[in-house]
């Protein structure tokens, strides 16, 4: 794993969740401490994961059932509308998604009917890991 930052008690984003697997986002923050003066080494006092996208990934739940709610409520929502306000607040999304359905779009009926549906399914589903989570918590253990 390879990290950026400083370290002696500061955090370090590791870029590296799975020892080969490179990606582009920071997967998880560690905080570090020295072990000793002469020890030359660190240690690894805390791990901090950003869950969404590192652990689970439901944005693509918030896609498909953005879509659902939108189509039983009467609008077409599309998947890159859906994918455009994954991350916007409520204050931030509903104006956007009025500028493309119309002044008409029932913002909060739509959000409520997604959460509904998301909240059914995975009860009833579950929510999957993403890929290497079962590897990197016992690594990091070590």
């Amino acid at each position: 794993m390879r990290g950026k930052g400083q370290s002696g008690g500061k955090i370090v984003n590791f870029f590296t969740a799975v020892p080969g697997r490179p990606c582009k986002e920071p997967q998880f923050s560690c905080i570090l401490t020295a072990k000793g003066r002469n020890s030359g080494g660190f240690m690894i006092k805390a791990v901090i994961f950003d869950m969404d996208g590192v652990l689970i990934d439901t944005e693509k739940y918030l896609i498909q059932f953005w879509c659902q709610a939108g189509r039983e409520l009467g609008y077409d929502i599309k998947r890159e509308d859906a994918l455009m306000i994954r991350s916007l607040a409520g204050k931030y999304a509903k104006p956007k998604l009025q500028s493309i359905y119309g002044e008409e779009f029932d913002y909060a009926a739509v959000r409520d009917r997604r959460k509904e549906l998301m909240k059914d399914w995975l009860e009833k589903n579950g929510i999957e890991k993403k890929e290497g989570v079962d590897e990197i918590l016992p690594y990091i253990k070590e």
